[in-house]
């Protein structure tokens, strides 16, 4: 219900103007330029010129076929190029979609074409010149060309049946990937802290707690007989379902996922291709120790046993290092949260903030999430600390705002700062803010805070978060 609301009135937010805030953004633009580079199986093509974006992106392209050919356990077939396109704008891609596929995936912003043997993805989130050039290729980017490029191996590996593979081997098999590639690349360091493998973690806990998660049998032949149980599902939550479906079947010390994978190889092709590979898969889960029955159990009690730490309500936040980077797209306000409250009324969270020179300029430490709002505390590189209390219980409307300014404050020396240290001291109904170690606001909470915490982008800020911390006292109150 919280990310339904949220939803819903976050667009309010880009009416809250603190003196000196700029709304402006870079007009994003294609001359015609493009930055292109080949590896020894891919040939990516920026319709840009971005040099540094360019080599970004054929080396996460490439670590897909390093994993590939063990994956797939087929010998290559010689020297290839796999060709992927990534544009600048959203309307170069949109334009590219609407030729080849009349907005089917006008709205995934990546897709990969199976009759031109090409994949297209579109720059997301959108960042200006400057910003591209010092925060390099985002990590959401390198994770969709990696998403798309293992859909060409697979295309190529298998080119009589790709057509035919069930969603839980396309897209589970093309989400593993990329995930794999990006821990390769020390961009994610394990599925639970990474922000969006833990987000789809979360999909699937949620449909498995509302009893509405389907069967092992289901996932398996959704595709022929489309049970109930997806006709509900929303187009996000059958990926999430894949990826984690896919991802079961390749962790288990059964060895499910090779042995499927060498069903859906030894299949021939053909239109009855689907249900002849069910019956392979059919036969598979036939003993008494490997049933169906007993898959899905397994299923569950592995969706039970994981602790995602994220919830991606808005994207994006992806991790550098030790650093998180956050970027918000356009028109709207990144946002995600921890998964587990603080679960104390007195705690202090703190860390460093630099805020790129572009867009809204403001970085949100979010607390207390619940389904009837949250607390921000805002930083503005324009020197504003806010503080307000968002009710999501509000409609948006000229009459009634859902943004309520608790306390701002203006700080004239984060102005002249490219990275500042914070810290925000919540104790009972009081909460106080420090920059650079000096007490800059103090403000009468209407409630304890004692949920989750989270991390906020306005509309088109980016900026880092570092050396993030809480602390809680010893002998809580």
């Amino acid at each position: 219900m919280f990310k339904r609301l949220i939803q819903l009135h976050l667009a309010a937010l880009v009416i809250i103007v603190t003196s000196s805030w700029s709304l402006a953004s870079a007009r994003l633009q294609d001359d015609g330029v493009t930055s292109q580079r080949t590896s020894d199986h891919f040939l990516v093509i920026c319709h840009f010129k971005n040099d540094q974006a360019a080599e970004q992106a054929i080396e996460a392209v490439e670590e897909v076929w390093t994993t590939a050919r063990k994956f797939w356990g087929l010998p290559p077939k010689g020297r290839l190029l796999l060709t992927l396109h990534l544009y600048r704008t959203f309307g170069d891609y949109e334009a590219v979609e609407d030729r080849l596929h009349q907005g089917k995936f006008r709205d995934n912003l990546c897709f990969t074409d199976y009759k031109t043997q090409t994949a297209h993805v579109a720059l997301q989130p959108p960042l200006d010149d400057k910003t591209l050039e010092r925060v390099g290729l985002p990590v959401l980017t390198r994770r969709l060309l990696a998403h798309e490029a293992a859909h060409l191996v697979r295309l190529f590996y298998m080119d009589t049946t790709f057509e035919h593979h069930p969603d839980w081997l396309t897209d589970g098999s093309a989400s593993w990937f990329d995930a794999e590639v990006m821990k390769s690349l020390e961009l994610a360091l394990d599925d639970e802290s990474d922000p969006w493998m833990s987000d789809s973690i979360v999909d699937v806990q949620r449909l498995l707690a509302t009893g509405t998660l389907p069967t092992a049998e289901e996932i398996f032949k959704a595709q022929i007989d489309e049970p109930k149980s997806f006709k509900d599902l929303g187009k996000g939550q059958k990926y999430s379902l894949h990826e984690l479906f896919f991802r079961f079947l390749m962790e288990s010390e059964h060895q499910f996922g090779e042995k499927l994978l060498s069903e859906a190889r030894r299949t021939g092709g053909g239109p009855t291709y689907k249900e002849r590979f069910q019956a392979h898969v059919d036969d598979v889960f036939k003993s008494k120790e490997v049933s169906m029955a007993a898959l899905d159990e397994m299923f569950r009690d592995y969706i039970s046993r994981l602790e995602p730490e994220w919830e991606v309500m808005i994207r994006s936040l992806e991790r550098r290092g030790d650093d998180w980077l956050q970027c918000a797209f356009a028109d709207t306000y990144a946002v995600t949260w921890r998964t587990r409250p603080v679960d104390r009324d007195e705690y202090t969270l703190s860390g460093n903030i630099e805020i790129l020179p572009t867009g809204g300029q403001q970085l949100s430490l979010l607390l207390d999430r619940s389904d009837s709002g949250f607390i921000s505390v805002a930083f503005s590189r324009e020197g504003y600390v806010t503080v307000f209390n968002y009710d999501a219980t509000k409609e948006p409307s000229e009459d009634e705002d859902s943004w309520i300014r608790l306390e701002d404050k203006r700080v004239l020396k984060l102005r002249r700062l490219d990275e500042f240290a914070f810290e925000v001291h919540v104790d009972g109904l009081e909460l106080t803010v420090s920059v650079e170690g000096r007490k800059v606001l103090k403000v009468d909470l209407p409630r304890k805070l004692t949920g989750p915490w989270g991390l906020g982008a306005y509309s088109e800020s980016v900026g880092f978060w570092r050396n993030l911390k809480i602390a809680r006292p010893l002998n809580p109150r």
